[in-house]
């Protein structure tokens, strides 16, 4: 949360949330939510090693009238951090609508992706919701990646997925999301 307040993206916005939530905490004791994170799916195109979210019997896509719902709500109680993950939460065909709506409503918004079905197209489309954040998944470098995720070319697909933002969508904020275990450790100083 510190890194938020320093980082480009404060606006009027935020400061004041974070104002109204110091001062309903502290002198009324009532806290609010701050952040909000959502699955937006639970279909996945990957067959990671820790994850089963994608081995559900009827996976899901998260309603957007209801998400949106549930934005709305978040927002009017001061959330300042929403991030969308999944499964795989691109595979959502309206993904950079979703985006620009929660952005409308919430001062800074995050999206986590696997990076496999980024285009040239897609990342610009993203770029243009004003998200502020995106969390490319990479593990290590490549054959270990390839298998924590469970698909063949996985690395490779990631590393084009950040070319492709830092071109098409430079003014979002990348971040590299990994999953640290022994194994790893290593390949995460490579990468």
């Amino acid at each position: 949360m510190k890194s938020l307040i320093f980082k480009k993206h404060i606006s009027l916005k935020f400061i004041s949330r974070m104002i109204n939530w110091h001062i309903n905490f502290y002198l009324f004791g009532r806290g609010t939510p701050v952040t909000a994170g959502v699955y937006i799916t639970d279909i996945c195109n990957y067959h990671c090693m820790m994850c089963d979210i994608r081995m559900k019997e009827d996976p899901v896509i998260y309603p957007r009238e209801a998400q949106e719902r549930d934005i709305d709500a978040l927002s009017e109680m001061g959330v300042i951090y929403y991030s969308i993950s999944g499964g795989e939460p691109t595979l959502v065909k309206d993904l950079p609508e979703r985006l620009a709506y929660a952005v409308k409503k919430i001062p800074y918004v995050h999206l986590v992706t696997n990076g496999s079905t980024m285009t040239k197209d897609l990342a610009r489309r993203l770029g243009e919701t004003g998200i502020q954040e995106i969390s490319i998944s990479l593990d290590g470098m490549g054959e270990f990646h390839n298998q924590m995720r469970g698909v063949g070319n996985a690395f490779d697909k990631a590393w084009n997925a950040i070319n492709l933002l830092r071109t098409h969508a430079p003014k979002v904020d990348m971040v590299v999301n990994s999953i640290l275990t022994a194994y790893n450790l290593e390949s995460l100083i490579q990468l």
